[in-house]
């Protein structure tokens, strides 16, 4: 009917593949609580009970997988904008929230993140941090701290100059915390 899903959780989407990109549709049902991911996917999949009994099973087995939330945001992205875009959500979603290295990234996946060029006045990670996240360098230091830096999947324990060992083909990948992160390009 074109009517939102989930306003009164204020995260709402769009059950039309026009109003709500295939990431952020995806991103919203990867995200929903196990006590209610059973009740969708026999809501909003064409799964059998069988199928989902056993998901259940194996996601009871390991919560922190979130197998069963993967599956249902699979499962309805596909329904809703299609099995490409569902797999394109599905990849990006491991890109931006998994542990991909710079080696792994294709030219069309680092286009989905921001991007910063190593500049002289842009070339340590106080300096990265701050200008690619929007923070104060005094935040980016309390980050670095805090081990809530990465450069390449590595904490970053000091702040200091990016040298050409951190580049492959160019091309960094800075992460604050666990999800947001930046491309850095020389």
């Amino acid at each position: 009917s074109g009517k939102k899903f989930g306003k009164s959780e204020g995260n709402a989407i769009w059950l039309d593949a026009q109003k709500t990109s295939p990431f952020d549709f995806y991103q919203f049902w990867i995200n929903q609580p196990d006590e209610k991911v059973e009740q969708y996917l026999k809501f909003y999949t064409f799964l059998s009970v069988e199928e989902i009994s056993a998901l259940m099973e194996l996601h009871n087995r390991n919560r922190g997988a979130r197998q069963a939330q993967k599956i249902l945001a699979r499962e309805v992205t596909t329904l809703v904008h299609g099995k490409k875009e569902a797999e394109e959500a599905e990849r990006k979603t491991e890109i931006q929230f998994g542990n991909a290295s710079v080696t792994e990234l294709s030219e069309s996946d680092l286009s989905a993140f921001r991007s910063v060029h190593v500049s002289a006045s842009l070339n340590t990670a106080v300096a990265l941090a701050s200008e690619g996240f929007g923070i104060s360098k005094s935040e980016a230091r309390r980050l670095i701290d805090a081990k809530g830096l990465k450069l390449n999947g590595s904490v970053v324990t000091e702040d200091r100059a990016l040298i050409d060992a951190d580049f492959t083909n160019g091309i960094a990948l800075l992460q604050k915390g666990k999800t947001e992160k930046i491309v850095i390009k020389k």
